[in-house]
């Protein structure tokens, strides 16, 4: 079972904000258990629409440190256009 993972974030300025996810604790699944891989990342608010809608660009690679059953062994890329 999967705890939930935490965001930390912070504002740099008005328009960026850095972002690191803690990776998961994963226990009692298939004989698997340990931390899933931690996620560094980007938030950039790019401006907005005519419809007064925010445009947001989030990037969050996560960084192969899992444990070794859960990690994929690779930097996974993560965009959303929220």
């Amino acid at each position: 079972m999967g705890r939930p993972e935490t965001l930390l974030r912070f504002g740099l300025v008005s328009k960026t904000e850095p972002r690191f996810t803690t990776p998961d604790y994963f226990g009692g699944v298939a004989d698997m258990s340990g931390f899933g891989d931690l996620a560094i990342g980007l938030k950039q608010r790019l401006g907005l629409t005519p419809g007064a809608f925010d445009v947001l660009l989030v990037l969050s690679p996560s960084v192969p440190t899992g444990a070794k059953a859960l990690s994929r062994h690779d930097c996974d890329p993560d965009a959303q256009l929220p």
